[in-house]
């Protein structure tokens, strides 16, 4: 039984990555799945070259790849984003010692990208995958995202746990989010 939910999992976000890569281009948002499974959270992230370069074309002069190059360097912290859980007798939320286990930083430069305006658009495509304690329940997550990119206003989070997917609308003001019933 095990299997055959991993499967749908997969299956789900190949569905949902297809769909997510027909999303019009919108500069300003960004979309975020998030899987969680047998103590393994990945996280696919995916933006506008824009909302954090300021320009959308192949990066041609020494200060646009520095610029690209510093983005991805703030894209590779390890706590770009934090996952928290209650504990104790009280429930006190605690930041949850999750290590990050793989790292994917895609910069994709593509002319033909589904936008309103029909010149040179790219994007970044962020992939992470955590290790969290045994037994964690996340109860809250937090980014450095906003903070780092003032131009990103929000993210579409769909959150995938065990045989259930949610939706949530993440806003630039919110500097952590709330996850009910997400758990190991």
């Amino acid at each position: 039984m095990r299997k055959i939910i991993v499967f749908s999992l997969v299956l789900f976000m190949g569905s949902l990555s297809y769909a997510r890569s027909h999303i019009p281009h919108v500069h300003g948002e960004a979309q975020m799945n998030m899987v969680i499974d047998r103590g393994i959270l990945q996280i696919d992230l995916r933006f506008p070259a824009e909302s954090v370069l300021g320009f959308e074309h192949k990066p041609a002069t020494k200060a646009e790849i520095k610029s690209l190059a510093d983005v991805k360097s703030q894209l590779s912290d390890p706590m770009l984003f934090g996952f928290y859980t209650k504990r104790g007798f009280f429930k006190k939320e605690s930041l949850l010692d999750a290590s990050q286990s793989n790292l994917d930083i895609h910069f994709s430069f593509d002319e033909d990208l589904d936008h309103q305006h029909h010149d040179e658009h790219s994007e970044f495509k962020l992939t992470i995958e955590y290790m969290l304690p045994k037994n964690s329940e996340v109860t809250a997550l937090s980014t450095k995202l906003f903070e780092l990119f003032s131009d990103i206003h929000d993210i579409d989070l769909t959150i995938i746990f065990q045989d259930s997917s949610r939706t949530k609308e993440w806003e630039s003001n919110q500097n952590k989010i709330k996850l009910k019933g997400v758990s190991k």
